[in-house]
């Protein structure tokens, strides 16, 4: 099942952070190793900010902290078994502070960089009008799930929905309403659906619903329930706004996210051209 695909996925991240564990803390090991051999004339200091690093790029902020102050007590330990003398404790306090307080600017900008960034790449990934995924945010979604569908031999059915008359809406009562709309049916489409179903508006007026592990029996009344909430989602009197499904249910999920896309696409079309405001559903199967 699908379930065991993410749960094989979630023991690989797993491992993949033990495995940065493990080389932080012996990254910091060595570099205490590497200061303490040295001896007291030479400063190798910035060593530790190897495994500073790597830190502040793959754990969250405790871990970063913890890190840090792990650096600060091997790099003072390690000077002080080398003969390191002051001529009182408080300068060896002090210098440790400082130490303490350099590695963690390094270790808080990298860490910064690495939120900036992955803000900047959910922000990418994502519709700003209605908070869904974009085109980008959407297909690599698609391209996992439909992978752990073949492999775990499930099916997985693509919609594509496009609103009837929206361009009535803002020619009428203007853009501002229009957003609104798109807004209102995000909202509709996120409450409607599992947290394991994908959503997207791919531009316009059209959105996509990627529903894992769902067949042809299964997504039709998913699909035609979600067709009557948003047709009774709005006001008769502003144009009449309905809602085209056409989806494809695929037993066995191609690699080419762009040919589900289109062949949903192509389902849809068929409902505008016979009426609109209505759920049609085909089965595939990638040759």
């Amino acid at each position: 099942m699908a379930s065991v695909g993410l749960m094989n996925q979630a023991s690989v991240l797993n491992m993949d952070i033990g495995k940065v564990i493990v080389t932080v803390v012996l990254g910091l090991l060595l570099a205490g190793y590497i200061d303490y051999i040295s001896g007291i004339e030479l400063r190798v200091y910035p060593l530790y900010f190897l495994p500073i690093c790597l830190a502040a790029w793959r754990f969250e902020t405790r871990g970063v902290a913890m890190t840090i102050i792990a650096s600060t007590t091997i790099w003072a330990g390690s000077n002080v078994a080398a003969g390191l003398q002051y001529s009182t404790p408080y300068i060896l306090l002090i210098n440790a502070m400082m130490q303490l307080v350099t590695f963690s600017i390094v270790g808080t900008l990298l860490r910064y960089s690495r939120v900036l960034l992955e803000e900047e790449k959910m922000l990418s990934s994502t519709d700003r009008m209605t908070g869904l995924f974009n085109s980008r945010g959407f297909y690599p979604l698609v391209q996992q799930a439909a992978a752990i569908c073949k492999r775990e031999q499930r099916p997985l059915t693509l919609a594509y929905i496009d609103l009837d008359n929206f361009k009535c809406v803002n020619d009428r009562f203007g853009h501002q309403r229009g957003d609104q709309l798109l807004h209102d049916v995000a909202g509709i489409l996120k409450n409607a659906l599992r947290a394991s179903d994908i959503v997207a508006r791919l531009g316009g007026d059209e959105f996509a619903v990627c529903l894992p592990e769902t067949d042809r029996t299964q997504a039709a009344p998913v699909l035609e329930r979600l067709r009557e909430t948003l047709s009774r989602a709005f006001p008769a009197g502003e144009c009449n706004v309905s809602a085209s499904i056409g989806a494809v249910c695929w037993n066995t999920p191609p690699d080419e996210i762009d040919l589900m896309v289109s062949a949903a696409d192509e389902v849809m079309y068929r409902v505008k051209a016979a009426g609109k405001n209505r759920v049609e559903i085909t089965s595939a199967s990638a040759s």
